[in-house]
């Protein structure tokens, strides 16, 4: 899952983690009680009113000489939040070695994630989002009705203008929305739909090219259609459950809103993040379908898979020439050594 704020919605620092929080425990209410829930948290050490220097809350090196960990710590919660990770791990028998968790993570000041050291960056930029991932065998026992409606209120409280749920949700914001990435590189990121998944709830102006959001609701190809918050926003939902929504019924929808969506520009540089790892065409023929699913997923058509699987040969054949390069020079190397 992933939640957008925009840039200049006002400081909301503190209900955004008090949102994360909800969602995940509406998550979990079906779930046992976790074997062990870890909180930890980034802030503004900052003085100065032009950038912000970021620190880990869980090290000790913003501590002033003297100071107890307790008074340090308490001193944290009248700091501005940058970022905020959590996670909730379960016992389940037959994954003893990595224990399945539920995590969720909000980015409070833009462009700020996990840092384990003084991270310096401009304020006013970028945007503020919430992000969750699901082990899959936790996913099953979810209560999903009950997780989009704390999404949807989230949506409300927060006044966001874009959310979806989805397998490849990304977990940078919605500059990270595939149809967002993978089209040239703007700084507007509230004007169009930036992807396409299983659930997504999003304001009038990302869709205006299809209709109006009433329009939309009563035409999109999909199980469900929902205005919330006054009509401001609308919920999309592709199928009733998560595995039925299929590359067929995700392409629909993508040619429903052509007119809303980010327009493809696939290069060399964008389609490393759709195909990661090296060796397209070496990989074993379960691992390719696996990629070729996940493209279909995007949903991508025949013309653009093949323009993203050209564009990685090249990138792996560049590879294989720089490192036949570096093979060669370490030789000659030896060779003179001799």
């Amino acid at each position: 899952m992933m939640l957008h704020l925009p840039a200049d919605a006002p400081e909301c620092s503190r209900e955004i983690a008090a949102q994360l929080k909800r969602i995940l425990d509406v998550c979990t209410s079906t779930l046992p009680q976790p074997e062990a829930e870890n909180w930890n948290l980034s802030f503004d050490a900052s003085e100065g009113e032009s950038e912000y220097a970021v620190w880990g809350y869980w090290g000790e090196e913003g501590r002033k000489e003297g100071e107890s960990l307790s008074e340090w710590r308490d001193s944290v919660k009248e700091k501005r939040w940058a970022y905020l990770y959590v996670n909730r791990h379960w016992c389940v028998p037959q994954y003893q070695m990595q224990l399945p968790h539920i995590a969720g993570a909000a980015t409070l000041i833009p462009y700020c994630n996990f840092c384990t050291h003084v991270q310096v960056l401009p304020r006013n930029c970028g945007e503020r989002y919430i992000t969750m991932n699901f082990h899959p065998v936790l996913w099953k026992e979810v209560d999903h009705e009950a997780f989009i409606r704390a999404v949807q209120d989230a949506c409300v409280a927060l006044k966001a203008t874009y959310a979806c749920i989805d397998e490849y949700a990304p977990r940078g914001g919605l500059y990270e929305c595939w149809f967002k990435w993978l089209s040239p590189k703007t700084e507007d990121v509230e004007g169009k739909l930036p992807g396409i998944y299983w659930i997504q709830m999003f304001s009038q102006e990302m869709a205006a090219s299809t209709g109006s959001l009433g329009e939309i609701s009563g035409r999109a190809p999909c199980a469900r259609a929902e205005l919330f918050d006054g009509g401001r926003m609308l919920m999309v939902q592709l199928s009733n459950n998560y595995a039925q929504a299929t590359p067929k019924k995700r392409m629909a929808l993508r040619t429903f809103f052509e007119d809303s969506l980010y327009k493809l520009s696939i290069n060399d540089k964008n389609a490393q993040y759709v195909v990661s790892g090296h060796g397209f065409r070496d990989m074993s023929r379960n691992m390719q379908n696996e990629i070729r699913m996940k493209m279909k997923k995007i949903p991508l058509t025949e013309a653009e898979m093949e323009a993203v699987l050209e564009a990685i040969d090249r990138r792996d054949a560049a590879i294989r020439a720089r490192l036949e390069q570096q093979k060669a020079a370490r030789k000659g190397r030896r060779g003179r050594g001799a």
